[in-house]
Parts: C-alpha cells; sequence; structure tokens
C-alpha cells in the first residue's frame, strides 16, 4: 500500500537502499585509489630473518645501479628454491630512485633461484611496472654476499636486467657479478646438505 501522494513502502525502500549501497560503493572506491605519483599498491617482499636450512633462499633489501641506464634502484627482494634450484617461491620489488630518465615502479615474482656459495643466479616475471621498467617482462638477476675483494673489505653485488620472453631456469646471465651494491642488507643461503 502507497501512503497518500508517494511511492509504495516497498519500493521506496527499495530505491533508498539502492542509492544508499551505491554511495556506500563509490565512497570506498575513492578511498582506495591511487594517484598517478603513488607508488603501486603491490606489497614489498617479506625478509625472512631465519630461512629454512633445507632451502636455498636470498633476501635483502639495498639500492644499486641497473644494468641497462644506470639509475639507481631500490630493490626489495625475497625468495626460496629446493636445494636442487627447482620450486623457487619468491617477490621483488624495484624502485627507481628519481633522476632524470630514472623513473617507475616494478613488482613481481621469483620463478627461478639458483643458488652456490655465497651466490645466487634468478628469473622471474614482472607483473606490474611504469616507467623504465616498462622495457622487458622478465627479470633476470644475480647477487653475491661477501664478494673478496683485492683490496679492501668483501662487498655485496647485485646485477638486475630486463628481458622479453620467458623466465628461464637456468637464467640466461654468464654468472653471478655486478656492481657494487650501494646501501643496504643481502643475504645469500644455500641449502645445508643432509
Amino acid at each position: 500500500m502507497a501512503p497518500k501522494g508517494g511511492l509504495p513502502l516497498p519500493l521506496a525502500f527499495v530505491m533508498v537502499a539502492t542509492y544508499g549501497l551505491l554511495i556506500l560503493l563509490a565512497t570506498l572506491a575513492l578511498s582506495h585509489k591511487i594517484s598517478a605519483g603513488s607508488p603501486l599498491p603491490t606489497p614489498g617482499p617479506a625478509v625472512w630473518p631465519t630461512p629454512d636450512p633445507n632451502m636455498n633462499s636470498v633476501a635483502g633489501e639495498f639500492v644499486v645501479v641497473d644494468g641497462w641506464n644506470g639509475c639507481k634502484i631500490h630493490v626489495k627482494l625475497a625468495a626460496t628454491s629446493k636445494p636442487n634450484g627447482t620450486g623457487a617461491y619468491g617477490a621483488f620489488l624495484m624502485t627507481a630512485v628519481p633522476a632524470e630518465q630514472c623513473q617507475g615502479q616494478a613488482s613481481g615474482r621469483i620463478t627461478c633461484l639458483l643458488v652456490n656459495g655465497n651466490s645466487a643466479m634468478y628469473s622471474g616475471w614482472l607483473d606490474d611496472a611504469t616507467g623504465m621498467f616498462t622495457i622487458g617482462n622478465v627479470l633476470l638477476g644475480s647477487v653475491t654476499q661477501n664478494d673478496p675483494q683485492a683490496y679492501g673489505p668483501p662487498v655485496d653485488r647485485a646485477f638486475l636486467g630486463l628481458a622479453d620472453g620467458s623466465a628461464e631456469c637456468p637464467p640466461a646471465l654468464s654468472g653471478p657479478g655486478g656492481p657494487q651494491i650501494i646501501s643496504g642488507t643481502l643475504q645469500v643461503s644455500a641449502a645445508s646438505a643432509n
């Protein structure tokens, strides 16, 4: 039954509830909207302080110069694999330190991790990329913890490269190496022999 001069009560209730739901959804959508200058919403990888001794692992947060245009890159990396390198699981987040030609961010999954002593090579897929990171869909990298020097104390090293194609295992790299890490920490652990 409709009140005098108005809509029937059930129809009025449905209209108010529908508009209320639309306003709520719009408010939620706008409150989670990311501005163009904001980083991607992909969470950074966790850095495991005590890796499983039966697994290969690499973890770190560091700044290094990239392998394609000389930009400083802030890297977060965490991955594990079985002793033979299979079953790799991990994530990375790379953010360019802003400078001319150095803009953007990339995140993705580590799908291959091979560890030998204090060095590791890895590859993975870029899931989200902006700016300078849009030149490829695959990350190829290597890290070395405490690389001995002819003069001075050991240093940590990291190489980052982007390519198009597939994240092959082993990665298409000639071996570990790369520039010295500018700042940050790195941990490389080979699986213990059983």
